[in-house]
Parts: C-alpha cells; structure tokens; sequence
C-alpha cells in the first residue's frame, strides 16, 4: 500500500464525520461514533461490539456503505471509539467531530501559465525529504 492509500482513513473520516452530524440522531457532536465494520462481521459480532462500548442507536450512512453512527452516552465519545476500535470486528471508528469545509478554493487554470498544475504533490502535503 502506497503513502496516499495509507493517508486515506486520515482524509475521508472528517468527510464521514460531516456526514454522520447531518444523518446521525439527535444527539450532540460529542456523543457521536463513525464507524465501519469489516464486512465479515455478524449482526450478532456488531451488537456485542456496540454493546461493549456502550453504544446505541446505530444508524447507517445509506451514501456510504458500511458506515454507522452511533450515539455514546454523556459525552463519552471518545473512549467509545477507543473501546470500539479495541474490537476485531472494526475497521476504524472516530467521534464524530465538527468540521469546517471551506466555501471555495481559488486555485489557478491550467490556462494562466501558472506552474501550480506541476506542484500538485506540494498542495496535497506530499512534500519531499530532505
């Protein structure tokens, strides 16, 4: 697995977390899981992990398959993804956090005879070592 498909958790979860604040449950952004099991994982397998971190109401995310929300008691987000993430069964789990998504994104054509085109890599963080 190349350094871009091992960043990719690390981009798409605050994506899912946007998401997950849109289609979860009622509650507050500190009571909210998104999380994903592995596709081997039983009803029964997934419910036990729920049940011991504490967890309910889990409601999938019908855009991205897969993908729960759930909703940990007074503000104990955190230590249910911990204890989420614990399971075997899980692929990852994050709280579910707030996050800002810029309106827009002023970057030059190709047409303006800029070089930004060709320094791609420096814009998506892949800076070269020293």
């Amino acid at each position: 697995m190349g350094p871009a498909m091992a960043r990719l958790p690390s981009l798409v979860v605050p994506a899912l977390c946007a998401l997950a604040a849109a289609c979860a449950a009622p509650a507050r952004a500190d009571e909210r899981v998104v999380l994903r099991f592995a596709d081997s994982a039983s009803g029964p397998e997934r419910a036990a992990a729920r049940r011991h971190a504490g967890v309910e109401d889990a409601r999938a995310l019908p855009a991205i398959d897969g993908v729960q929300v759930v909703r940990a008691a007074d503000g104990g987000a955190q230590r249910a993804a911990e204890l989420l993430r614990r399971s075997a069964r899980v692929l990852w789990a994050q709280p579910d956090e707030r996050v800002r998504i810029a309106t827009s994104l002023a970057l030059p054509s190709v047409d303006s005879g800029s070089e930004f085109p060709s320094q791609w890599e420096l814009f998506a963080g892949n800076f070269p070592s020293a």
